[in-house]
């Protein structure tokens, strides 16, 4: 036995360098992979509490209230055919300093099995809806420039399926993927 202890395992030391190296990397590797899978998707949830403020995308949020529209009509007044569809109202609260922080959101209304629900879909037009859509501050009428400062609050409609229940809202800012609002039903 001549050479000794690391004369016979000079090798299997040098290649544990790399192996515990690789290990301890894993988890960073894996981690960075949801963000460099798709950047310019939403994927990576930003979550709140239930009724709580939600910071995204250089704006605060809070889902106020999902609540059902009852005997939605249309616009001549009878009850509207949406072939067994509910139409559900989502009341969400803004607060951001930057007027063009939202520019371009997209929202949704996801049930409980993470179906997503487009914001006064094609079905809901002969509904008689106020107009709206987009996170920004609303406008008043001829103003180039959304008005005053502070919280203000936006409302969205959406047709589920007979038996879906929303269980959250989703707001997603194209310059903020992969990242997304997740805000759960209050």
């Amino acid at each position: 036995m001549n050479g000794g202890w690391w004369r016979r395992n000079r090798w299997g030391l040098l290649l544990l360098v790399p192996a515990v190296a690789a290990a301890l990397a894993g988890p960073y590797f894996r981690d960075a992979h949801v963000y460099l899978e798709n950047p310019t998707e939403p994927h990576v949830p930003v979550a709140g509490a239930k009724g709580g403020w939600v910071t995204y995308a250089g704006a605060r949020m809070r889902l106020d209230a999902v609540t059902e529209v009852e005997s939605p009509a249309d616009r001549s007044g009878k009850p509207a055919d949406l072939g067994g569809g509910r139409v559900w109202q989502a009341k969400v609260t803004y607060e951001t300093a930057d007027a063009g922080a939202l520019a371009g959101c997209t929202v949704y209304l996801e049930d409980g099995g993470a179906r997503r629900f487009g914001d006064r879909p094609v079905e809901l037009s002969p509904v008689g809806l106020p107009s709206g859509g987009g996170c920004d501050r609303p406008r008043a009428a001829g103003a180039s420039a959304p008005p005053g400062e502070g919280p203000y609050q936006r409302d969205y409609y959406f047709l589920l399926p007979a038996g879906a229940t929303p269980a959250a809202f989703f707001v997603g800012v194209p310059t903020a993927y992969p990242s997304y609002a997740h805000l759960p039903r209050p």
